[in-house]
């Protein structure tokens, strides 16, 4: 897919615009509270950095700045400050991965390999370039290439 000319800079987006999809969120909980004390600093005038979203001809995929957006909506505001990235619903979900990736949150094996299933895995036909699929590498093996792959970016 090709996508429209964006240009990297802040630009002001109607909420509205842009779509929100809870499996782009890396985010294992919302956290009220962080929305509630965001909120609250917006109303005293407080200035947030840009929302991310990655625009794909059709769609503003929220990439990052899931609290701050909520707490633009609660404080009943209609646009939100916003960088937009050319890019697809899995770069959006990729990117948010990488931005909200703590490594000390992902103890044990299942959280590690429902980590990398949730980025790798989409469902979508788009090719998954941070997994070396070939047949001559162990699991493991290909485990650590994913993992040096993403730490790269």
């Amino acid at each position: 897919m090709s996508y429209s000319k964006v240009d990297n800079s802040f630009t002001n987006l109607k909420l509205s615009d842009i779509t929100l999809d809870n499996e782009i969120q890396s985010y294992q909980q919302l956290i009220q509270e962080v929305v509630g004390e965001f909120a609250e600093a917006m109303r005293q005038g407080a200035k947030f950095p840009p929302v991310v979203v990655f625009f794909d001809g059709d769609n503003y995929w929220l990439a990052d700045g899931l609290h701050r957006f909520l707490a633009k909506q609660f404080v009943a505001e209609q646009s939100i400050s916003t960088e937009v990235q050319p890019g697809s619903r899995y770069d959006a979900k990729f990117y948010s991965a990488r931005a909200n990736l703590n490594p000390s949150d992902i103890h044990s094996s299942e959280e590690k390999h429902r980590f990398f299933e949730n980025i790798l895995y989409d469902g979508q036909s788009e090719p998954l370039q941070y997994l070396d699929q070939s047949p001559n590498r162990s699991r493991r093996k290909r485990g650590q290439t994913i993992a040096t792959n993403i730490r790269t970016l």
